[in-house]
């Protein structure tokens, strides 16, 4: 049976504020290693900015790579071309 509610307690909302990522998370680790390893490539310090960029581009690509291989077993290449292009239009701010 579900649980009741008592007392007038509500079901939890969203905040709307993403759960800080710890750096024990493989996209993470993967996010901190690129920004320590170009960050003086590009001239700039491994701040917190260069990190948000990298963590942005490392999760996109996980999540379009896990939706290609959801859409074809052996990986959609135009979805997986499509990831390409939007990592290089996303990092060439940085990168360029």
């Amino acid at each position: 049976s579900a649980p009741s509610r008592r007392g007038g307690s509500r079901p939890r909302r969203s905040t709307g504020r993403a759960r800080r990522r710890t750096p024990a998370e493989p996209n993470t680790r993967v996010a901190d290693r690129l920004t320590d390893l170009l960050a003086g490539h590009l001239g700039r310090t491994p701040g917190e900015e260069l990190r948000r960029v990298f963590l942005v581009a490392v999760e996109s690509a996980d999540t379009l790579v896990q939706l290609a291989f959801r859409v074809a077993p052996e990986g959609d290449p135009a979805i997986i071309h499509e990831t390409r292009e939007l990592l290089r239009a996303y990092l060439g701010r940085v990168l360029d």
